[in-house]
């Protein structure tokens, strides 16, 4: 029963399967690490979860969110990968000493490869619960800035 409840409320885990090399983790890297040289320098990358699909790079953003249009919507190495897409997300993390710190989340589109007409409601389904599990996995492992 712990294991039904388990799965749905957390999804299935999201095979890798054939999908393009520019979507791969090394490749979702390097596109990151350019873009955020070229097109955002005041983000800091403070690592990535790629264990399935999407990618996420997981950051350290300023509170106004011009950050999110240099690096996503404005900036050429993104955008030739990805198109203006993205999946994002801001959560709080709360730290050793109890004082909670933002994060940000920055991946490439679902869309990217989502089959015509779209997939299954079963699959979507699936799909945003592990993308909220991912997210709450990270929060929980976050990492907070020495010195906050």
């Amino acid at each position: 029963m712990l294991e039904d409840l388990e799965v749905e409320y957390h999804g299935t885990p999201v095979p890798w399967g054939d999908l393009p090399p520019v979507l791969r983790e090394d490749a979702f890297r390097a596109t990151v690490a350019e873009a955020v040289a070229d097109c955002a320098p005041e983000v800091e990358v403070v690592g990535y979860e790629c264990r399935e699909p999407p990618c996420l790079a997981m950051v350290r953003a300023p509170a106004e969110r011009a950050w999110w249009d240099a690096l996503v919507v404005d900036c050429p190495p993104w955008v030739d990968a990805y198109g203006v897409g993205a999946v994002g997300g801001a959560r709080r993390a709360t730290c050793a000493d109890g004082h909670q710190e933002v994060f940000q989340l920055v991946g490439w589109s679902p869309q990217l490869v989502e089959p015509e007409g779209g997939y299954p409601t079963e699959e979507a389904e699936n799909r945003v619960k592990r993308l909220a599990a991912r997210t709450d996995e990270i929060a929980r492992s976050w990492r907070c800035a020495e010195g906050d």
